[in-house]
């Protein structure tokens, strides 16, 4: 897989673009000064034309935070897009801002900007890829969804801010790939969901042979030990796909379906303790989902399915009146990733 130029981002950034209209930002912008209660936030990667206009001078990834209790939407600071994928997360308790940036080996690295010195630092050097950036935990560990140099499955790795390495779970499985984490404040684990790349394959296999939709492989979540690194299967579907999740207390949201790419998505609770399964009725949500602290909503990157015109942005959905509440809405950029993150106590 070679790196994404410039010229290539630029085709992305429009396919994607182009299938959303624009609307203008719910949310009042405040100045850069940052509120530092340390109360649960969003942290929000928003990419743009450097220039305003086209590709001449690069793109930009604008970083915002949204303090939830407050709801005040600060824009944090900006960041030069140059890797594969843009991803930032912001780390406001250390004044920090991790991001995937490109190395010296033309791959994707682990890079870190101070927002008090203004200045940014790589500190990965065997990575080629990074999807995920949970920033730090209640041991201040920065956890990451990343393909190592040479190799092509993602795998959960744990980044020693002390040391400056990275260690990996099960570091010598190559098959596993991992489609998404999530990160408990309460138990101070991590839950990943997970599938095989040889079934897959064998499943695209078959789809192709017989000319239908392709039926996912099983995949599973794991509960990860911080400490250790220890496993432990918490639920394992049968032929289909995780394709997020989000836990909140002993509770696990994902979202799954039964059928790649059929658009037909659908909402369970997984207790993390039995594994005991419980769907749920919500309205159709896109992207990625993050459940509420009180589990009385969910933050949501997608549209509002009540809406008379497609917005796509960031929203809060309510649980109980099956309302969206807009929070960041696409302008003249456009929203790639944002992350819930909890600084604060149990």
């Amino acid at each position: 897989m070679g790196r994404i130029n410039v010229g290539m981002k630029l085709v992305l950034f429009l396919l994607t673009a182009s299938l959303v209209s624009c609307s203008p930002m719910y949310s009042k912008i405040s100045d850069k000064s940052l509120n530092n209660d340390l109360s649960d936030y969003l942290s929000i990667t928003y990419t743009k034309y450097t220039n305003g206009t086209d590709t001449n001078d690069g793109m930009t990834m604008e970083v915002y935070s949204y303090e939830l209790n407050s709801k005040k939407l600060t824009k944090v600071t900006e960041l030069p897009y140059t890797s594969q994928y843009p991803l930032t997360s912001a780390s406001l308790p250390e004044q920090k801002i991790y991001y995937s940036g490109e190395g010296e080996q033309d791959e994707d690295e682990l890079f870190v900007y101070d927002l008090t010195t203004k200045s940014s630092k790589q500190i990965s050097t065997n990575l080629f890829a990074i999807n995920r950036i949970i920033p730090f935990t209640a041991d201040n560990k920065l956890i990451m969804v990343a393909v190592k140099r040479g190799e092509i499955n993602l795998k959960v790795g744990f980044f020693d801010k002390k040391a400056g390495d990275i260690r990996f779970v099960d570091d010598q499985d190559l098959d596993t790939h991992t489609q998404d984490i999530a990160y408990s404040l309460e138990t101070n684990k991590i839950y990943a969901a997970q599938y095989s790349d040889t079934q897959q394959s064998i499943q695209m296999r078959k789809a192709n042979k017989a000319n239908t939709d392709m039926i996912p492989p099983n995949h599973w979540i794991v509960e990860i030990d911080n400490t250790t690194l220890t496993t432990r299967k918490i639920i394992e579907l049968k032929e289909e796909k995780i394709l997020s999740l989000t836990v909140s207390g002993d509770q696990i949201l994902m979202a799954t379906t039964k059928v790649i790419n059929s658009g037909k998505v659908e909402h369970s609770m997984v207790n993390i303790h039995s594994g005991e399964r419980t769907r749920i009725d919500l309205p159709t949500v896109v992207g990625k989902a993050y459940m509420s602290k009180d589990r009385k909503g969910i933050y949501y990157l997608g549209e509002d399915a009540n809406a008379k015109a497609d917005q796509r942005g960031v929203y809060y959905l309510d649980l109980n009146t099956k309302k969206s509440e807009p929070i960041f809405l696409q302008e003249d950029g456009f929203i790639n990733n944002f992350s819930y993150i909890r600084p604060g106590s149990k």
